[in-house]
């Protein structure tokens, strides 16, 4: 009995600290989708806004544009129109449009217009 009372103890522990370490659920994301100025759309690197960020003041109007460093892993609008995104250098694999204040953080965008 011994052990199976340590294998539980340890694994809340485990679970405890795992929570502790990542914080809440979505702290990072708004923290990070906060850094994109009003006006521009931005873009991470990686999935829920972390790596590099690049930022577009003010896009013109629905021309495709291939995203700095190949491709991004997250994207906040944070300008006052929808964009189109897409999987490919020439906006020809449509994946999602976002709304105004609208973001994802997990598909790998290429391209958007």
């Amino acid at each position: 009995m011994r052990v199976r009372r340590f294998c539980a103890t340890f694994g809340a522990l485990a679970i405890a600290s795992v929570s502790i370490i990542a914080g809440p659920a979505g702290a990072a994301s708004a923290e990070q989708s906060e850094r994109c100025p009003e006006g521009y759309v931005c873009f991470w690197t990686e999935g829920n806004f972390t790596g590099n960020m690049t930022v577009y003041e003010n896009p013109a109007h629905h021309n495709c544009t291939v995203v700095e460093g190949i491709s991004a892993g997250s994207v906040y609008n944070n300008d006052d129109q929808a964009w189109d995104f897409y999987r490919d250098a020439s906006c020809g694999s449509y994946l999602y449009t976002l709304a105004p204040g609208e973001q994802n953080t997990t598909v790998r965008v290429h391209s958007w217009q």
